[in-house]
């Protein structure tokens, strides 16, 4: 877990309302250090089914804490509490990227391949907004396991085939957004989902595949690297408290069993991970994902 980022979830068992909701089902977010809380509409609520409500404190919140601890400090010297805080996306903004969906491409070529109870809850739990930068476009959302929005990738498919457009369809929202300065600090696509099924599992490559194996395996928590060479301790050491009791497995895409497998090893004293050579047979194509084969046999089932 990422031990820079100064406001985390309470980790005791109490409970307060929930601004949304109302239901006493609501951890509220504190600095790590002094244990001071942010105001009451700070937090997430456990109902994640039902509810969903998430609010992690913004840049003006920060800088106003830090401003409020360097008028009060007692000692001469001025204290920087923030300095290696990674930065984050205006929850505002998240939250309104949640909808929209009758004009994203990749929702829609999901509805069109699943039951639309089983996407609707694969796009609610794994944050699935909709981009106005491509017209058509998705956003996948990093937040991380404390809550905080850290930014997104912005991607558009192909409405009818769910393949990646290429061509400079891809972004990520702190650079859309302009944020200048701006600290990311990438965290594995899915990571906030940890908090509520830690045993079993799943990583891949793609967002797009973490979302579709989230319909499929539902019994899984899949998580995204949001690329090949993201497959490392440093992305992964967010599974190390979870690792003696769980089972990771993890499905690089084709060809990308070695490099996966090495990391693996290299880290197996500290997080035990399992990597599928599943993909790395010559009946599959260089690149080819879990994903693509899922969708394969559904379409050969329909004919």
């Amino acid at each position: 877990m990422n031990t820079k980022f100064k406001f985390i979830f309470e980790k005791t068992s109490k409970k307060y309302n929930c601004p949304s909701c109302g239901k006493k089902s609501f951890t509220r977010m504190h600095h790590i250090d002094t244990k001071e809380f942010l105001p009451d509409e700070y937090g997430i609520c456990d109902r994640v089914n039902n509810c969903n409500y998430i609010r992690t404190p913004d840049a003006n919140i920060i800088a106003g804490f830090k401003e409020k601890k360097e008028t009060t400090s007692t000692s001469n010297s001025i204290v920087h509490y923030y300095d290696d805080v990674p930065d984050f996306i205006d929850p505002n903004v998240f939250t309104a990227s949640l909808k929209g969906y009758g004009e994203n491409n990749f929702v829609q070529f999901l509805y069109k391949s699943f039951d639309k109870e089983n996407v609707d809850r694969a796009l609610k739990l794994h944050h699935v907004g909709t981009s106005n930068l491509y017209r058509g476009g998705t956003i996948f959302w990093q937040v991380c396991y404390q809550g905080a929005v850290r930014s997104g990738t912005v991607i558009k498919y192909d409405l009818k085939t769910g393949k990646r457009k290429k061509d400079g369809y891809f972004n990520y929202v702190h650079r859309a957004l302009g944020l200048k300065h701006f600290n990311y600090g990438r965290c594995l696509y899915g990571e906030h989902l940890l908090k509520y099924n830690p045993k079993k599992i799943g990583i891949v490559e793609s967002e797009k595949t973490a979302v579709i194996m989230s319909i499929r395996f539902p019994e899984f928590t899949w998580l995204a690297t949001s690329g090949i060479n993201n497959f490392k301790y440093e992305l992964l050491s967010s599974l190390k408290p979870l690792s003696s009791n769980s089972i990771i497995m993890a499905y690089p895409d084709k060809g990308g069993f070695e490099i996966w497998n090495d990391v693996a090893d290299n880290i197996s004293s500290e997080i035990q991970i399992k990597v599928s050579d599943r993909l790395e047979k010559d009946e599959y194509e260089d690149g080819c994902d879990i994903a693509d084969v899922i969708l394969y046999q559904l379409s050969q089932n329909c004919q």
